[in-house]
């Protein structure tokens, strides 16, 4: 059944695979964590990629993989172009998190490349979804307003929340119009979307 309302949905499921990951792994290990949030964001989307795309099953292991790796590598970067840490601490937040987004678009890319062509627009969205959203999470709503109110265990789900509605949001744009030009499985009906 061809989905009526996919940019709510894939803003959903984006957000409640981003609550479950960072929940999960609220007290472990940042490559823990950046694992679980990837695995549960990407499994929520590929419910929606897999209503439409035959082979979608790929979309979830490259966002669990793509995200700590992306992450790992957005801090090398970091490293390099700052020598101290910077007094715009958000700026390098987003360097990295838009790092990050790269290499999941990137992966994320290469397993839906040969079913979905217009899918190399997609490594961009990724890099600013993700960007924005772990920017705007964590270097402002959670350090400005989180920070001096005891949230306790709720501090992780609602941080989660926030990721996953602003990464739902932008991402979900770009799935809608792709997914919006066509009322069936045939994947050729995707190919031609442009």
């Amino acid at each position: 059944k061809f989905i009526k309302t996919p940019w709510l949905i894939w803003l959903l499921v984006t957000s409640i695979g981003s609550v479950i990951g960072i929940t999960l792994g609220a007290r472990m290990s940042p490559l823990v964590q950046s694992t679980l949030v990837g695995l549960f964001i990407g499994f929520g989307q590929l419910v929606i990629l897999g209503s439409i795309l035959k082979g979608a099953w790929r979309w979830a292991p490259a966002t669990a993989i793509g995200l700590p790796f992306g992450y790992y590598i957005g801090g090398m970067v970091i490293d390099l172009l700052f020598s101290e840490f910077s007094p715009y601490a958000w700026v390098q937040v987003a360097i990295a998190a838009s790092i990050a987004g790269l290499f999941i678009g990137l992966l994320q890319w290469l397993a839906l490349r040969r079913k979905w062509k217009n899918a190399l627009r997609w490594i961009l969205v990724s890099a600013l979804s993700w960007g924005i959203g772990i920017t705007a999470t964590f270097s402002f709503i959670y350090d400005r307003y989180f920070l001096s109110i005891y949230l306790g265990y709720w501090s992780a789900p609602i941080s989660g929340l926030f990721l996953g509605l602003f990464i739902g949001i932008i991402s979900g744009v770009f799935v809608e119009s792709i997914l919006m030009r066509t009322e069936h499985k045939d994947i050729a009906a995707f190919s031609h979307a442009s």
